[in-house]
């Protein structure tokens, strides 16, 4: 059985609002796919050709969210199938 999240970003493919979805759905299950101490310090901000862009709240994170980046590849790619292709990571902006 499909999951929820597939259908809902299933439904919405080709569609202006589809990237929206994808990352709304990964929101919702961020914690159970990165586990609960990433999601402490990044988090899913924005998608544009199937890349998915990753905030990372903490910069002391950046280094070891790079060397875990083909791991998460492959945990984004059993959550969302297809949808997710690519990563990278963005420092959050303060000011």
């Amino acid at each position: 059985m499909e999951s929820l999240a597939k259908i809902l970003v299933s439904l919405y493919r080709d569609t202006p609002s589809h990237d929206e979805w994808v990352v709304a759905c990964l929101e919702g299950s961020w914690s159970g796919l990165v586990g609960e101490k990433m999601a402490q310090v990044c988090r899913p901000l924005a998608m544009r050709r199937k890349e998915l862009t990753i905030e990372v709240l903490d910069p002391a994170w950046l280094g070891t969210l790079r060397g875990l980046k083909p791991e998460l590849l492959k945990r984004l790619r059993e959550a969302a199938g297809s949808e997710v292709l690519s990563v990278c990571f963005e420092l959050k902006k303060t000011g």
